[in-house]
């Protein structure tokens, strides 16, 4: 009988443990484009960022260069996310899409790789990606 509080505690203790773990790790995608996917014109970028910190840019990198391509438009409702992760609803983050794009005529024909930097409120940056894409211009 007195093991039952010993694993309430232990339960509670792991619960928030883990919950403190997810709140300290930011999670996202690129949704598109797709890796191996032939883009040509104005390619769309979209997805989606959580976390418990404000995001505040978010920038489209190509190839690694160190200026960013464009920069994404932010805080865009993404109800399916929302509801696979409802613990962010009333986090920073409650609005977790961005969109953005790259024209394929800056580029040459082959692979290229696509990378989004997310810069938060506290100073602190992550990268979702790479996402290999192929230009075709003809």
């Amino acid at each position: 009988m007195k093991k039952a509080p010993l694993h309430l505690a232990l339960l509670a203790v792991s619960g928030w443990l883990l919950s403190a773990a997810l709140s300290a790790q930011p999670i996202g995608v690129i949704d598109e484009p797709t890796a191996g996917q032939h883009v040509s014109g104005i390619v769309r970028v979209t997805g989606w960022v959580l976390d418990f910190t404000q995001v505040d840019r978010i920038d489209l990198f190509i190839d690694g260069n160190s200026l960013p391509t464009n920069t994404a438009v932010l805080n865009l409702p993404r109800p399916d996310v929302l509801d696979a992760f409802p613990n962010y609803v009333g986090s920073p983050t409650a609005r977790p899409g961005y969109v953005t794009s790259f024209y394929t005529r800056n580029f040459t024909n082959g692979t290229h790789s696509v990378v989004v930097r997310i810069s938060q409120s506290d100073g602190s940056q992550f990268d979702l990606g790479p996402v290999s894409v192929i230009v075709d211009n003809s």
